[in-house]
């Protein structure tokens, strides 16, 4: 089994997120230096984006 991670960088959004599911409990944006707490298998591309790594980054 694989777990495949896609995260998506957006540097303009409009509208209203909008929460329809059961699989979150919320979606939110946040910056570099205000994240919450990552998930293991997520942190590695996160931290990537904070330390703003050179896209594309593939791992």
């Amino acid at each position: 089994m694989y777990s495949v991670q896609i995260i998506f960088l957006s540097n303009r959004f409009s509208g209203n997120l909008i929460h329809n599911t059961d699989e979150s409990h919320e979606h939110r944006f946040f910056s570099r230096n205000n994240l919450p707490n990552l998930l293991p298998n997520q942190e590695p591309f996160i931290q990537d984006w904070v330390n703003q790594v050179n896209l594309p980054v593939i791992k």
